[in-house]
Formats: C-alpha cells, structure tokens, sequence
C-alpha cells in the first residue's frame, strides 16, 4: 500500500467511521498532506492522556476536522481549537467527537526541527 494510500484510509476512517470507504476526496486531500510533508506512518491516538501529550501547535485530524493544539488561558494545559472557530475543546470532547475512530497526528512542531 502506497504512502497515499494509507493517509487516505486513515483520513477516510477519521472522517466516517472505522469501516469507511476510501474515496476520491480522501485521495486527493492525502496527496496534498504528503506533498506538504507528512511521512508515515499516522500516529493514531485514542486516549486523552495520549493528546494531552502532544506539543502546543501540533496539529491532528479528528473526524474530517483538523484541530491545533494550543495553551489554555487559565491552567496553560493542552485545548484544541478548530480554524476559524470561536472556542477550544478538551482532548476528552475531540476524542467523543471523533466517535470511536481516534485522532489522527498529522504534524507536530518536532518534525519541523523545531522544538
């Protein structure tokens, strides 16, 4: 299975569910994630402490929604906030979004060279 392929699937089941059809969009939007250097393989994360763990700026796909993680202003613990969206969510509400299927890491600020 190619690079694309994989991503495609991940995404397709991040999106829809575990048991989720690859389709064209999913093919198209893992050759742009590729392209903008992602390499696998997709680190799948299913438990809050899991996200919580994850680097302020990372960024994951939770059910066809990217999210980027960020400081939270009272505790300065990880929240997650969706473009263009007005508030931010625990890792426990991005995981109950995700209905089961997980998050997907799509980028962390390790992987830039900068930590």
């Amino acid at each position: 299975m190619s690079d694309r392929d994989q991503l495609a699937a991940l995404l397709a089941r991040s999106r829809r569910g575990i048991t989720a059809k690859v389709n064209d969009n999913d093919r198209y939007q893992a050759g742009d994630v590729i392209a903008a250097g992602w390499q696998p393989p997709a680190r799948r994360i299913e438990t809050p402490e899991e996200l919580d763990a994850l680097p302020f700026m990372s960024i994951i796909l939770a059910f066809g929604v990217s999210h980027q993680a960020v400081p939270d202003l009272d505790d300065h613990t990880p929240v997650w906030v969706r473009p263009a969206a007005q508030c931010t969510e625990s890792s426990a509400t991005v995981l109950a979004h995700a209905r089961g299927a997980g998050v997907i890491v799509l980028w962390t600020p390790t992987e830039a060279g900068t930590e």
